[in-house]
């Protein structure tokens, strides 16, 4: 079992920290800026800016949003802020993929779709966990928000993966997502289906652990 990324460490802390500061300034420039540097430096790994960082500020974001703690542009300002880190350490999460191609010559990787079912548009998380599972070798093919499901389908056949995975962000969409994973189970025998997300870190009820993405083991695209 690798490191559990979510255990607390001082310098995921303290940026964790920062951030929610400047995000309470509204001072999302300075915010983006803090996060990128930490990750360009190796203060805060990539995996740990996600998984210690990124992810619980996105998780108060929600809880603030459902609570009327916060206005619906304050959410938007994080949560475009919260991307624009995502896009800026791409270089880093694509040359950790490449390191572990390139440990594995003549070997091919895994293949792992992402997706967000029908009216689900909460997709940050879901592009956190694609690079995650990229960066431990997999060919990993993100697809984003709302995606139909003939098209997901389609997808999975066309680029011949290994694995799908879900998002569902509220306990109503964790309940349809429930709907969709034995349909999915019929049309795309063989492959497995994997489900993760806001909804499923507060509560797992009816679902396996064999159904549900570990996110402190990401398994390597070469097991």
């Amino acid at each position: 079992m690798r490191t559990t990324v979510r255990a607390p460490d001082a310098e995921s802390d303290a940026l964790r920290s920062d951030l929610a500061r400047l995000f309470t300034a509204h001072d999302a420039d300075a915010a983006v800026a803090a996060a990128v540097e930490a990750a360009s430096v190796g203060r805060v790994p990539v995996e740990r800016l996600y998984c210690a960082v990124l992810v619980p500020l996105l998780e108060g974001v929600g809880a603030r949003w459902h609570t009327g703690e916060m206005r619906v542009w304050e959410e938007h300002l994080e949560s475009a802020a919260i991307r624009a880190v995502i896009e800026a350490v791409r270089p880093q999460v694509r040359a950790a993929h490449d390191a572990v191609v390139a440990a594995h010559p003549g070997e091919a990787a895994r293949r792992a779709l992402f997706a967000c079912p029908p009216e689900e548009w909460h997709v940050l998380s879901l592009r956190m966990l694609a690079d995650r599972f990229k960066m431990e070798g997999w060919e990993s093919y993100y697809l984003g928000a709302d995606v139909p499901v003939s098209e997901i389908v389609d997808a999975a056949r066309s680029l011949k993966v290994d694995l799908v995975v879900l998002t569902a962000a509220t306990r109503y969409e964790r309940l349809s997502v429930r709907d969709l994973v034995a349909d999915l189970r019929t049309r795309l025998a063989g492959i497995r289906l994997l489900v993760g997300g806001p909804a499923f870190s507060r509560d797992q009820a009816d679902w396996s652990s064999e159904e549900l993405v570990d996110p402190d083991e990401i398994p390597s695209a070469y097991a």
